[in-house]
């Protein structure tokens, strides 16, 4: 399974994700972290991804730099 995770400051996450959904269809594979937008800790969704992936799972994260 291809699992891939967007994770940058701000909402940037939540609208890549939304364009990939309208131009390809698909976004069931996407996860995505909007760090910084509030005071909670993100690091709990991040490792819930990375512990999400199998050996068999072609896995991406992308982060905003």
């Amino acid at each position: 399974m291809r699992k891939i995770l967007i994770a940058t400051h701000g909402f940037l996450a939540d609208g890549i994700k939304n364009s990939i959904s309208i131009l390809t269809g698909k976004d069931d594979c996407l996860t995505c972290i909007n760090a910084y937008v509030d005071d909670s800790d993100f690091t709990g969704d991040l490792q819930a991804f990375i512990d999400s992936v199998s050996p068999d799972d072609e896995a991406g994260i992308f982060t905003g730099l």
